[in-house]
C-alpha cells in the first residue's frame, strides 16, 4: 500500500463519499473524519499515545510524511467475493505527493495502463505467484486528488472507476440497500453485505443470515452515546418474524456469558424491532462506558495471549 500511496500523488482534500460498485457483494466504509468528533476517538488517540504505537506512527510520519491520525480521510473495502482478489480499496486523504512521486519512480519493474482517461499504476508483488509461476502484480490509481484506489485486480480498480465516472451504479443508489432506510448521518463505520455464502460461518451466525437479503451495520456517536445498528432486509415478512424471534432469544441468552455482570447491562441495551421485512436491532449505550468495555476486552485477550 506504501508503494502505491507514492504511485498516488494525492493533493487535495477528500470527497465526502466513496463509491463501491452495485455488484459489491460486501462492503465496509470507514469515516475518520466523523470519528474524529467522538469521545472514542479521544480514547484511541489516548491508547496511540503509547511508546510503541508512537514509534510506528512515526517511522509512518518520517516515510511517507502522514499521520493516519491527522492526514487521513475516509477508507472504503469492497469485493464481489471475500477473495482478495476482488477486493478494492479506497483511500482518501493528504500525502507529499513530491516525495511519493520520488518513492514510484524508483521502483523496478513500475509499469502504467490506461483504461479510459485514468492511468493505472502496476508493480510485481514476490510474495504471491501466478498460476504460471510469475510474481503476481499489485495495481493503484488516482482517479482524482484526494483519492487513491488499491488492489489485486486491474478490474477491481476498473469498476470503482466506472463508478466515479457514471457509467455505472453506486451500491449506496442499488435498490436493495435502499430498503434499509437510510444511513444514520452521523455514522463513522459502516458494514453491508447481500452475499452470505461465505466458507466457515459460524453455526450461530449462518441461522441469523439464512433469513437475510442484506444486511448493514452502523457505528455512530450521538450526543454521549455510542450506538451499533444493524439493519436488515429479509428474504419475507415471515423470514423477518422468524428473524426478530431468533434475535430476542440471542439477547435472553446473552445473561448467560462468562461476565454477566456487563453481559447483562448489555442485553438491556438492545432492541429488536419488526416492520414488514426489515427488523432492526440496536445497541446503546454510554461512550465513556463503551470505551470501558473495550479496553477490559483488548486486555483480557492481551493476557490470555502471553
Amino acid at each position: 500500500i506504501c508503494t502505491f500511496c507514492a504511485a498516488a500523488a494525492l493533493t487535495a482534500a477528500p470527497t465526502n463519499s466513496v463509491p463501491v460498485p452495485a455488484d459489491a457483494a460486501w462492503f465496509a466504509q470507514f469515516n475518520a473524519d466523523q470519528m474524529r468528533q467522538t469521545q472514542l476517538w479521544q480514547a484511541l488517540l489516548k491508547e496511540l499515545d503509547q511508546p510503541a504505537m508512537q514509534n510506528r506512527l512515526q517511522a509512518l510520519k518520517n516515510f511517507l510524511n502522514f499521520d493516519p491520525r491527522k492526514d487521513l480521510s475516509q477508507l472504503s473495502v469492497s469485493g464481489k467475493s471475500l477473495k482478495p482478489a476482488d477486493l478494492a480499496i479506497v483511500a482518501q486523504g493528504g500525502l507529499d505527493t513530491d516525495l511519493l512521486q520520488t518513492m514510484v519512480s524508483s521502483v523496478k519493474e513500475h509499469d502504467t495502463t490506461l483504461y479510459q482517461d485514468r492511468v493505472i499504476h502496476t508493480l510485481p508483488d514476490r510474495r504471491r505467484t501466478t498460476p504460471d509461476g510469475e510474481p503476481a502484480r499489485n495495481y493503484g490509481c488516482v482517479p482524482t486528488n484526494g483519492t487513491v484506489i488499491f488492489s489485486q485486480s486491474r478490474e477491481a480498480i476498473e469498476g470503482v472507476l466506472d463508478v466515479m465516472a457514471g457509467r455505472a451504479k453506486s451500491l449506496s443508489a442499488a435498490e436493495l440497500f435502499g430498503g434499509l432506510g437510510a444511513t444514520p448521518e452521523k455514522a463513522f463505520l459502516v458494514i453491508g453485505l447481500r452475499q452470505f455464502d461465505a466458507p466457515r460461518i459460524p453455526a450461530q451466525a449462518a441461522s441469523i443470515l439464512k433469513h437475510l437479503s442484506a444486511l448493514r451495520i452502523c457505528l455512530a456517536e450521538e450526543g454521549a452515546d455510542l450506538v451499533l445498528e444493524a439493519h436488515m432486509l429479509a428474504k419475507d415478512e415471515a423470514s423477518a418474524q422468524n428473524l426478530r424471534d431468533l434475535l430476542l432469544g440471542l439477547k435472553a441468552g446473552v445473561a448467560m456469558q462468562e461476565r454477566p455482570e456487563v453481559a447483562i447491562k448489555l442485553a438491556q441495551a438492545v432492541t429488536v424491532k419488526q416492520d414488514g421485512a426489515r427488523v432492526t436491532a440496536s445497541l446503546k449505550v454510554a461512550s465513556e462506558e463503551a470505551i470501558q468495555l473495550i479496553r477490559g476486552a483488548v486486555a483480557r485477550r492481551m493476557n490470555r495471549a502471553r
